[in-house]
């Protein structure tokens, strides 16, 4: 039994600290082969990769085959070089590594001193030969300085092929269609964590523009660890501090000093959007602590456009309807019954309402309790005999979202980081999912939270261990604000089972979903 256990044990350190378990979520590797100008390869060659912004260094030597890997490298710009006795140094600067990256850069050394400096500027382009899955990486460059309505990174997906321009379903940010597949069946990945919605596999959180370093879309031929999304995943990562403090702030302002007013429309609305905030990083220690941090800040109030709608005249809501309006006949006994009751008189089946109202009034008399329960909702007209004209009505929301990431890199313990974003929306809407002009207000409030925390530990060139914990919290609710919608029992209206009325389903009151 203990042989039985001793066996499965190392089958699952073997299974966490192989190299296939590394094509990891957050990070790359560079990998190749060295040989000297005879094409045969070298062995015993060091290998070292310094990460140019941070001068993290990762060390190597070639095996039997010539062949090296650097594993778990953080993304970033990295300078490559290798020495060996009787071999000129070689030295690759301009190596960018992309989240989700397998690098090949080969390498050929030439007889000479080590003192003797071969020096080669790496392509920005290559053509990927180690990875079958189909995808982009969208890199720092593109996510700044591409045109963006609101500021949103997810707009750009439509950059790659197969893409659909938008989702038409309306289910959440990120639900666009890939390939064909449903608008909900792709996945979402910030530094390590899924952030992907409870219900509709939405992007749960979108960090601040000015502090993603880049994301992957993957689009085809996932591998094992994807396994779960048959549309496209994304896979973005945040930036980190360097050894040099660098950052933006920004502010972008849009109202409507400029807009005109719909050709339909009597009158144009509110319109004032505030975009601002900052992303700043830089070192705490020099070589071994850095951090990050940024906000975005949103105020925005959207009148939409002022309107006119019909409404019952004045005339009309004391029954005055014409009789030139009066048309049918009384339909069935027991609606016959009804009305001579409500009017103490006998309805004959079948007899014209002209006749029924000869005058063209209906007495309120012969309201139905639920005409006399929702008329008093529908506002009465202001402008001319049945129109009511309505002011443009607001809707406000206020949203901040803060992020935090720090970096700490050690040998001994292995390289760390941990991040945390927290994003506090609210939203009034005077209308909420009511239409105009019966609606009632609704006060909107989403609170999303994620938090990462990731330690690579490089034990030799053939084992590493990757841990990663994530926590995502997607909270979403909706409570009423200023006037509350009235029950249909109140209004008049015959519910309840085993009526002929209406059978009142679904969630009273506040709605609230929760993920953990």
């Amino acid at each position: 039994m203990t042989q039985v256990l001793r066996s499965w044990w190392l089958i699952a350190c073997a299974a966490v600290m192989s190299s296939s378990a590394l094509l990891a979520d957050v990070t790359g590797s560079i990998l190749g082969v060295v040989t000297d100008p005879t094409a045969a390869v070298v062995q015993g060659v060091q290998i070292t990769a310094t990460n140019v912004d941070t001068n993290l260094v990762t060390e190597t030597t070639t095996d039997s085959a010539g062949q090296y890997r650097l594993l778990s490298l953080p993304i970033g710009r990295y300078k490559l070089q290798a020495t060996f006795s009787g071999f000129q140094t070689y030295v690759a600067t301009g190596i960018v590594l992309s989240v989700d990256e397998q690098r090949r850069v080969d390498i050929v050394l030439n007889v000479g001193a080590t003192q003797q400096e071969v020096s080669v500027s790496a392509s920005a382009v290559q053509v990927e030969t180690t990875n079958t899955q189909l995808g982009e990486v969208i890199d720092e460059k593109k996510i700044l300085e591409l045109p963006l309505l609101g500021r949103r990174y997810l707009d750009l997906f439509g950059l790659q092929p197969g893409v659909a321009p938008a989702g038409t379903r309306g289910e959440g940010p990120g639900t666009i269609s890939v390939n064909g597949q449903r608008e909900n069946s792709n996945g979402f990945l910030v530094n390590g964590g899924d952030v992907s919605g409870a219900a509709n596999f939405e992007a749960g959180v979108q960090p601040n523009l000015d502090a993603v370093q880049e994301f992957r879309l993957i689009t085809n031929g996932f591998d094992a660890e994807y396994g779960r999304f048959s549309g496209a995943l994304m896979n973005a990562i945040t930036k980190s501090g360097t050894n040099k403090i660098h950052g933006a702030a920004f502010e972008f302002l849009r109202n409507d000093k400029m807009d005109s007013r719909g050709f339909f429309d009597p009158a144009k609305g509110a319109l004032k959007k505030n975009q601002f905030g900052y992303a700043v990083g830089g070192p705490a220690f020099k070589d071994k602590l850095f951090w990050f941090t940024d906000y975005q800040g949103d105020r925005q109030v959207n009148a939409g456009t002022a309107s006119e709608v019909q409404v019952l005249s004045l005339a009309e809501r004391q029954g005055n309807v014409g009789v030139q309006n009066l048309s049918g006949t009384v339909t069935g006994s027991y609606w016959a019954q009804v009305l001579s009751k409500r009017l103490a008189r006998q309805v004959q089946v079948d007899e014209p309402y002209s006749a029924v109202f000869p005058d063209g009034i209906i007495p309120t008399s012969a309201f139905s309790p639920a005409t006399n329960g929702t008329i008093g909702f529908i506002p009465t007209p202001n402008a001319g005999d049945n129109i009511f004209a309505s002011a443009a009505v607001s809707k406000k929301s206020i949203d901040h979202k803060v992020g935090q990431r720090v970096d700490f890199l050690n040998k001994s313990t292995g390289n760390w980081s941990g991040y945390y974003y927290f994003d506090d929306f609210s939203r009034l809407d005077p209308y909420g999912a009511s239409s105009f002009p019966t609606g009632f207000g609704s006060d909107d409030r989403d609170r999303n939270q994620l938090g990462t925390l990731s330690n690579t530990h490089i034990f030799s060139p053939m084992a590493v261990n990757d841990f990663r914990l994530s926590y995502t919290r997607l909270v979403a609710r909706s409570v009423p604000a200023g006037s509350v919608a009235p029950s249909l029992e109140s209004m008049g209206f015959i519910t309840g089972a085993g009526t002929l009325g209406i059978n009142n389903a679904g969630p009273t009151g506040g709605f609230r979903i929760r993920t953990p």
